[in-house]
């Protein structure tokens, strides 16, 4: 499928999708099937509405979520679901704080809100709905706000739901640092304020010190190095592993030929290569898990 908007050229679209067909048909050919393409006596298109992802006036929480009671929900009816929940993050209300009405915003499509502790918030030339890869102009636009985006997704079976990500990850937490859970329901998105991230996620990490190690660690390469207790590197799970389709084994065969060179200074220390590696010979084989006839033994003999 590819998406055709009323300025985009149809000829284009039609020339590029005529080029994929033919480089399908070379590799069809090329995978030594004994096949080949003379000629192609029908085509169907089928063309589809498009309907691009946009946020969501309003998502409710999942109810396992929900009743850990540690998100505000702004129940909002725009696109502005990012913007609530980081007015809600940043001027906290103590009663129905789900209630936009609450944070008393003249106009919250303006590009600068104030709120009612004085905080000035930029929202300047963003669009909205926002785009998680458009938070990091956000903070580029408030230097002294970081925000980190997680999801949800289902936990086994049933309605239970767990926190994962992070979705985004500011470089640097700021002063004012704000996590923030992004629902999905269908083609629609919504930003929520996580008020409490420890009671979010308590059942999945069980005390402090291992959520601050999560906060640390997540989304980040961190490198644990063997100790002499425990230094061995093994797989015990051989039942959970998925069989790859398909593997290749290469080797070269090389001979030893001697290089003529100068005597060193005895004098001085030095290392002397006596001897180089030239390979000589190369060979492959690939290996099909699903399909023997796909196996392919190459082998090659000379410069």
């Amino acid at each position: 499928m590819q998406i055709a908007l009323q300025n985009d050229n149809l000829e284009d679209i039609l020339e590029n999708m005529s080029k994929i067909i033919e480089t399908k048909s070379i590799e069809f050919e090329d995978r030594d099937s004994g096949w080949m393409l003379f000629c192609i006596k029908h085509i169907e298109v089928n063309i589809n509405e498009y309907k691009p992802l946009r946020g969501s006036s309003y998502l409710k929480l999942p109810k396992s979520i929900d009743l850990k009671k540690a998100c505000v929900n702004v129940q909002n009816n725009d696109k502005f679901c990012f913007k609530w929940a980081v007015i809600s993050a940043l001027s906290p209300i103590d009663d129905n704080s789900h209630r936009a009405s609450k944070y008393r915003i003249e106009n919250i499509q303006n590009g600068v809100i104030s709120l009612m502790n004085g905080t000035i918030v930029y929202f300047t030339n963003l669009v909205f709905p926002l785009k998680l890869k458009d938070i990091s102009i956000f903070e580029t636009l408030n230097p002294a706000i970081s925000v980190n985006v997680f999801g949800v997704e289902k936990n086994g079976t049933g309605e239970n739901y767990r926190v994962v990500g992070p979705y985004y990850n500011s470089n640097h937490k700021r002063d004012l640092h704000i996590n923030l859970l992004l629902i999905q329901e269908g083609e629609y998105n919504h930003y929520v304020w996580i008020q409490n991230m420890s009671r979010l996620i308590g059942a999945q990490i069980n005390h402090d010190k291992g959520f601050e190690k999560h906060e640390t660690e997540c989304n980040k390469i961190v490198t644990a190095l063997p100790n002499e207790t425990n230094n061995i590197l093994q797989f015990e799970h051989q039942s959970r592993s998925l069989e790859v389709p398909f593997a290749i084994y290469a080797d070269f065969e090389c001979m030893l030929v001697n290089i003529d060179s100068c005597q060193p200074d005895p004098s001085k220390s030095s290392t002397t290569s006596i001897k180089k590696h030239v390979p000589i010979a190369v060979s492959y084989f690939i290996k099909c898990s699903f399909d023997p006839s796909l196996n392919k033994l190459f082998k090659y003999t000379g410069k």
